[in-house]
């Protein structure tokens, strides 16, 4: 099996079961998952890690020009998926711009989505 095909399964396992739960028990899904976005540090080292992770076995097969072709077909789905909640987004989104705590929460990722797209442009424009 490819490392993209591992990647594929993996995803399909744990989407399996987070589907199973929130139809069956909702509750416990998000009491495991919640636990851990309620510790921001702990998360923040999952998402790196799970991420470079995933990242660096997909660079195996793909470049990373196609990896930002599959994100721009994720990226709807999500919208897709969160947009029951855009009232409850907007006015958060809406109070950290007022209060100016948006970038002093997210630089990090902002500052991983700009070398990210510098990386992109710097493949398409090589």
């Amino acid at each position: 099996m490819s490392a993209i095909e591992t990647i594929a399964l993996i995803l399909v396992i744990v989407s399996a079961i987070k589907i199973v739960f929130l139809l069956v028990k909702p509750g416990a899904w998000f009491s495991t998952v919640g636990k851990l976005w309620m510790k921001p540090g702990v998360a923040t080292v999952v998402a790196l890690v799970l991420g470079g992770l995933v990242l660096k076995y997909l660079l195996i097969e793909l470049t990373i020009v196609q990896i930002f072709a599959v994100m721009a077909f994720f990226a709807p789905l999500m919208w897709l998926t969160m947009s029951p909640y855009r009232k409850n987004l907007y006015d958060m989104a809406t109070r950290e711009l007022s209060s100016g705590g948006i970038l002093k929460k997210n630089w990090f990722g902002v500052v991983i989505w700009i070398l990210l797209v510098i990386w992109v442009l710097k493949e398409l424009y090589a």
